[in-house]
């Protein structure tokens, strides 16, 4: 089974008042006369590109207007042996204000969790995203292409639907990942914009990218919000790669004050995703290994990898033992198999 998520408009109630018709009777006469293309955008795209089976969610605006377009095409389906259901997308109505700032933000969270409900589900997963706001699809693009989705998309006037397949590149979620904490404690309650100065301040400008303010809050743009999103996915989701830690690396895990230590085991973690750890090492001069993370962070954590797993040869808690141990050479070679032991997390002793 598939489930086709479609943005909705107000096509539909347009057309029939300037027929002159009831807007059910307007469906049900165009379906018996095979005019379906003619009749909203909604169905001038879903009538392309339905299957047998198929399951529809409806998001539709926060408006009278656009949950009774909702439903009257819920209804239309259903009958057609459809499975269908209608979402409200809070805040997205004409209001310039709440549009912007609440409307798009709500709608990224609405579509991403019809996406993710229906991926776990192994389903595949499609979004039509012909009906709305234009502004929809800007955002309808970015969360197909964060979680591998095909969007489709019809004008009124064309002939052919358009499919966005998803592109075969990894996303950099490097920033999210480096400051993390911060995009945690931002997610998890409304914070005014006075505590969010506070937190970033040192933080690069890359991270104001992904806020908005709010009357007095800032939160999460509707970008920022996809990008999160499909960063925490990838770090539940995707399977870890067993980790290594040379008896160097644990005593100056284990040394280490405890908040760089809970630092620490939150970047090898991470680093055992292998998507993110690609993402955010670099090679250095006077060594094979890896360094995680880049940037400035005063910890780094010298690795390699083979097909068993990460091994982790040597962690740094202060970046002048860093790059002293760089001049000197750190190569994988002086670190012994044997004197590495499975990493256990945070029950590492």
């Amino acid at each position: 089974m598939r489930t086709v998520i479609t943005t909705v408009g107000t096509s539909l109630l347009n057309h029939a008042k300037n027929q002159g018709k009831d807007p059910q009777d307007y469906l049900r006469t165009a379906e018996r006369e095979g005019t379906l293309d003619q009749t909203s955008a909604e169905t001038n795209s879903l009538e392309r590109l339905l299957q047998k089976g198929d399951r529809i969610v409806f998001l539709h605006s926060d408006t009278d207007e656009g949950e009774q377009a909702a439903r009257l095409l819920a209804d239309f389906y259903r009958e057609k042996g459809h499975a269908t259901e209608t979402r409200k997308v809070s805040s997205l109505k004409y209001d310039e204000k709440q549009f912007a700032q609440r409307g798009l933000r709500a709608f990224v969270t609405e579509l991403i969790n019809h996406v993710e409900a229906a991926q776990r589900a192994h389903q595949e997963v499609l979004i039509n995203a012909t009906g709305g706001f234009k502004a929809e699809f800007a955002y309808a693009l970015l969360v197909g292409l964060l979680y591998k989705v095909p969007v489709y998309y019809i004008h009124e006037k064309f002939r052919e639907i358009i499919s966005l397949p998803p592109i075969p590149i990894g996303w950099n979620f490097q920033l999210i990942d480096d400051y993390e904490a911060f995009f945690e404690w931002i997610e998890q309650d409304l914070r005014t914009t006075r505590e969010v100065e506070n937190w970033l301040y040192g933080m690069p400008e890359a991270v104001r990218l992904l806020l908005t303010d709010e009357d007095g809050y800032t939160v999460l743009s509707p970008a920022g919000e996809a990008f999160y999103r499909a960063y925490r996915k990838l770090i539940e989701e995707e399977p870890r790669t067993p980790a290594f830690l040379h008896k160097q690396a644990k005593r100056a895990l284990l040394s280490a004050d405890d908040d760089t230590r809970q630092e620490l085991h939150r970047r090898i973690s991470r680093l055992q995703n292998s998507e993110l750890g690609r993402q955010n090492s670099e090679h250095k001069r006077n060594s094979d290994c890896l360094f995680y993370p880049t940037g400035r962070f005063p910890y780094r954590i010298a690795y390699y990898t083979d097909a068993n797993g990460i091994w982790i040869c040597a962690i740094f808690t202060s970046h002048d033992r860093y790059e002293a141990a760089l001049e000197k050479g750190i190569y994988s070679k002086d670190y012994d198999r044997e004197d590495f032991e499975p990493y256990e997390g945070l029950a590492t002793r």
